[in-house]
């Protein structure tokens, strides 16, 4: 009896089970606007080798449902207007996509009861691109190099996906990585040049060679480095990996001042040696004067020093003035943003006399 009983609930489980599923509605197996699978995507750009040739993205996909489907329509402006999809549980629909304009993917799916069923909200964003894929992802690396090169941090990280997996280890100690780059470098002159793409169902991976300098560097760096696309999610990065552009704490060194007083035609002769601000093109120290001719003193509290070469690191300024031996006495300060030993920001003072 108590064998009986218990089949008896089992078989009462297992139809609330297939009621629920029914109840439930229809579900999406898979669906592909060309090559890129839309199943969790967020954002899909679609480029040119994703349509057909006659320049039309053709959307396809496989519904599973307990009861049978009458039809399927197609949304692309977030549920506002639906039109007709070829086929029932497996449906296609073409359309012509145009460049600047998003659209948003809705599923409407009515079964034989009459109970229709919205899939896809709150609607997949997808846009084109008129060119190709290589051309799309030199595009997005160039965006890329610009907030590097700009050390705009947010910038940089909306680009990152939230998945990301590579070294260093998840977004946030990413973030921390660039943080410190940004906080270090100077100048900073970053370009990439895509080599080769390869596409796989989930991932975009493309091979990428990149040139690097900053100040202080006597050449650019450069290497080849491997990145990972996530095409789903508006083609935001999920991997680096090879050749890291980031990471790699510059080297400083400590600036040298040197006052010399020309006697013909009488001038002072300021000149400073930092290598960490090679590329700057010019600095600003501050000059005071005590003696003859200037009483009590004559104050330069942001004098301009150009750099002599590009990229060389030394800066000089002059200063007419008709100074005498003995009375004259020139104070120049300069503050030196990174030093041999790591230190920042360090005030360095030289006092000369003819």
């Amino acid at each position: 009896m108590k064998k009986i009983s218990f089949l008896f609930f089992i078989l009462c489980i297992f139809g609330i089970i297939q009621e629920a599923q029914a109840f439930r509605g229809p579900s999406l197996l898979w669906v592909k606007a060309g090559e890129v699978s839309l199943l969790g995507a967020k954002k899909v750009i679609l480029t040119h080798e994703d349509l057909d040739f006659r320049g039309r993205v053709v959307l396809e996909g496989e519904l599973e449902s307990k009861i049978p489907v009458r039809h399927v329509e197609i949304s692309l402006d977030r549920g506002r207007t639906f039109e007709p999809a070829e086929g029932t549980e497996l449906f296609r629909y073409l359309f012509r996509p145009q460049p600047n304009r998003v659209y948003h993917l809705l599923i409407k799916v009515t079964d034989e009861q009459g109970k229709t069923y919205i899939l896809g909200s709150p609607g997949i964003e997808i846009s084109y691109f008129p060119g190709t894929l290589q051309e799309l992802l030199q595009k997005r690396l160039e965006l890329l190099a610009r907030a590097y090169m700009s050390r705009d941090l947010e910038r940089y990280m909306s680009l990152i996906s939230r998945d990301y997996i590579n070294y260093p280890q998840g977004w946030h100690r990413l973030r921390q990585q660039i943080y410190q780059d940004f906080r270090l470098l100077q100048n900073i002159v970053l370009k990439f040049s895509v080599k080769q793409v390869l596409r796989t169902e989930n991932t975009i991976m493309a091979q990428v060679y990149w040139r690097l300098y900053y100040a202080g560097l006597p050449e650019y760096k450069e290497g080849y480095i491997e990145i990972h696309f996530n095409p789903r999610d508006d083609y935001k990065i999920i991997l680096q990996r090879g050749d890291l552009y980031f990471g790699q704490a510059p080297v400083g060194t400590d600036a040298r001042l040197s006052i010399s007083f020309i006697p013909s035609p009488r001038e002072i002769k300021l000149r400073v040696v930092d290598l960490d601000r090679a590329g700057a093109g010019r600095i600003r120290v501050e000059v005071t004067i005590s003696g003859y001719p200037c009483s009590p003193i004559c104050n330069y509290p942001s004098l301009i020093l150009r750099e002599t070469s590009p990229k060389s690191g030394i800066f000089e300024g002059t200063i007419s003035l008709n100074w005498e031996s003995h009375s004259t006495r020139v104070t120049m300060r300069y503050i030196d943003k990174l030093t041999a030993d790591g230190r920042r920001n360090v005030l360095r003072i030289i006092t000369r006399e003819p």
